[in-house]
C-alpha cells in the first residue's frame, strides 16, 4: 500500500509542476509598442526562438519520469525474509516429500513384484496339487487288469495252459481282447516275444466290467514222457507268455503282457494228471500305456 501512494504522489507533483510551467509561460506580458526598434528586434528572435526551446513534453522531446521505489519499512523487511523462509522451507519439504514418494514407490512396486511371484507360484502349486489329484482319482478309478489264478496241467500226452484274469478296479475295461502263447524250450531259454499278438489274431474285442474275471487257456498240446520227465528234472521247461489289451473310462489304451515258466517237479498228481502252478519268470509282468493308439 505504501509502495503505491508514494507513485501516486509522483505522478500529480509531476503534473502540477508541468502545468505551473505552462501557466507561468502564457501570463507573460507582450512587449510595449513605445520600446525602440532594437529590443522588439530582439524579442521578436527571441519570440521566433522560443518554441524550440520549449518542445519538452511534446512527442519531439517527450518527459522521461524516473519512479523511484518508495523506501521499505522494517516490518516490510521482516516480512520478506519471512516469505523467503517460508518459501526455503517448503522447498525442502518439497524434495523430501519427492524423495519419500520415490522411495514409497519403489517399496510399492517391489511388494507388488513379490506377490505377483506369490501369486505365481501358489498358482503352479495349485495346478500341480490338482493334477496330482486327478492323477491319484485316475488311479483309483481306471480299470486294471491282472492275473488272479493259472496253472499247467499234463495229462499223460498232453498239456494245458490256464489264465484267470481280473478287472479290480470300479470301472470297466473296454476294447478288452486277450492273447496266449507257450512252449516247451530248454530252462535257461529266454523265447519270450517282444511284440504282442496282432489284434487282428486275437478273440473279438468285448468289454470286462467291475470286478469280472475272464478265463484264457490254450488248446491241448501234444508231450512225451522223455519232455515230462525233463521239466521235472529241470533240464526242459514249459514257457508260458500272453497277456490283453483294454482302454480305462478315461480314454486311456492300456495293455498287460505276463511271462511264466514251469520247470520243477509237479505240486500235485491226481488221477494221472501233474499240475503246476504259474510263477512269474525273470522278466516278470508289464503294464505299458500304448500312446497314439487310435
Amino acid at each position: 500500500m505504501l509502495k503505491t501512494a508514494a507513485t501516486v504522489l509522483a505522478w500529480v507533483g509531476l503534473s502540477l509542476a508541468v502545468v505551473g510551467y505552462s501557466f507561468g509561460q502564457s501570463q507573460q506580458p507582450p512587449p510595449s509598442e513605445g520600446k525602440s526598434g532594437r529590443p522588439q528586434q530582439s524579442q521578436s528572435q527571441s519570440a521566433q526562438q522560443q518554441p524550440a526551446d520549449n518542445q519538452r513534453g511534446t512527442e519531439q522531446a517527450p518527459l522521461v519520469v524516473k519512479v523511484l521505489p518508495a523506501p521499505k519499512t522494517n516490518e516490510e523487511t521482516a516480512q520478506e525474509a519471512k516469505d523467503r523462509s517460508e518459501k526455503a522451507a517448503n522447498d525442502r519439504e518439497l524434495v523430501i516429500y519427492s524423495r519419500d514418494l520415490d522411495i514409497l514407490t519403489a517399496i510399492l512396486i517391489a511388494v507388488g513384484l513379490l506377490q505377483l511371484f506369490v501369486f505365481g507360484y501358489q498358482a503352479l502349486k495349485l495346478r500341480q496339487t490338482v493334477k496330482t489329484m486327478e492323477d491319484t482319482a485316475e488311479r483309483q478309478l481306471r480299470a486294471y487288469v491282472f492275473i488272479t489264478d493259472g496253472n499247467i496241467s499234463i495229462d499223460p500226452t498232453t498239456f494245458r495252459i490256464f489264465i484267470k484274469l481280473r478287472n479290480s478296479a470300479q470301472t470297466p475295461g473296454y476294447e478288452f481282447s486277450t492273447w496266449l502263447g507257450g512252449g516247451i524250450y530248454r530252462d535257461d531259454d529266454s523265447p519270450f516275444p517282444l511284440d504282442t499278438k496282432p489284434l487282428g489274431e486275437r478273440s473279438v474285442a468285448s468289454i470286462i466290467g467291475p470286478g469280472e474275471t475272464v478265463d484264457i487257456d490254450s488248446r491241448n498240446s501234444s508231450i512225451s514222457q522223455e519232455e515230462i520227465s525233463a521239466i521235472i528234472d529241470e533240464y526242459l521247461a514249459i514257457f508260458v507268455w500272453g497277456g490283453c489289451d483294454y482302454t480305462d473310462t478315461f480314454g486311456k489304451r492300456w495293455s498287460f503282457v505276463f511271462r511264466m515258466k514251469v520247470s520243477s517237479p509237479a505240486m500235485s498228481a491226481e488221477g494221472g494228471v501233474l499240475v503246476w502252478g504259474l510263477k512269474p519268470a525273470a522278466i516278470g509282468y508289464t503294464e505299458t500305456e500304448i500312446q497314439n493308439w487310435n
